[in-house]
């Protein structure tokens, strides 16, 4: 669970992580040739989608306005469910989006039932390895993983940047790296590619920084929340120097996966 003054930096937002519609449908596109996901296929049987760690939902409702699917979107915070419930209803898109409190690393659903698992900006909570052998589960043969992981996106790794992501995400690797841990875990890599910056700062990262100072006014007095919101800017910071211009050193890295079949 999140702190209190981390819940109220983030209540409201439209993501939990950086991403889009527009990353979000690009991504689909990618996974959706051969998983009868598209709004106009002609099947007798909707298609399934798992959205992991779907927080308030921004990219569960894209996914459902853009397919026919089924949705089971789970989330460990209910607050952010019942966000997602009340934006799938004004979206009218509520009867196909399923919300369950459930941990993505104790997941209670049906084995095999899924044609798509998804999950942006989550699967480190879990760890990306373990990630990719767990959710492995709930897909049909030959089904999609899609996930946004943060990676380095070079060799060149700023100081400053990689002392403070050290410290905040000491697992992250390069995107090369990652994609032969896909391998490895039995996943056919179907594509990939980097999020914007400005997949970064519209929706996340430009709301968060504009709440800084009245919640820092608010708890003056409060060291351990002021710490937890100096984090907070101290991530835009970094980000700013060195992930929002055309020097990227590191960004979010969508992974479009096919699991192949067991030998």
């Amino acid at each position: 669970m999140l702190p209190p003054i981390l819940m109220a930096l983030h209540r409201g937002l439209p993501q939990q992580a950086p991403g889009s519609d527009a990353a979000t449908l690009r991504a689909l596109a990618l996974a959706s040739d051969a998983t009868a996901l598209s709004g106009a296929a002609a099947t007798s049987k909707a298609a399934r989608i798992l959205d992991i760690g779907c927080g308030p939902g921004r990219q569960t409702l894209a996914l459902a306005r853009a397919t026919r699917a089924r949705i089971t979107a789970i989330d460990l915070l209910p607050e952010y469910l019942a966000e997602l419930e009340s934006r799938a209803e004004r979206a009218g898109v509520a009867d196909r989006i399923e919300t369950r409190v459930m941990s993505m690393d104790s997941i209670s659903l049906e084995p095999g039932t899924f044609d798509l698992v998804w999950s942006e900006g989550a699967i480190y909570l879990m760890g990306f390895d373990a990630g990719l052998a767990a959710w492995k589960t709930w897909l049909r043969p030959a089904g999609r993983l899609v996930v946004s992981e943060l990676c380095w996106l070079g060799a060149d790794r700023p100081s400053a940047a990689a002392t403070f992501w050290s410290e905040a995400y000491p697992a992250m690797r390069t995107v090369e790296e990652n994609l032969a841990r896909a391998r490895a875990a039995g996943y056919r890599a179907l594509g990939h590619f980097t999020l914007e910056p400005e997949d970064w700062w519209t929706d996340y990262y430009a709301i968060i920084e504009a709440r800084l100072p009245a919640l820092e006014a608010r708890h003056a007095g409060d060291s351990g929340a002021l710490a937890l919101l100096a984090d907070s800017r101290a991530e835009i910071d970094v980000w700013r120097a060195h992930a929002s211009g055309s020097l990227r050193c590191y960004g979010y890295e969508f992974f479009v996966l096919e699991a192949l079949a067991s030998e």
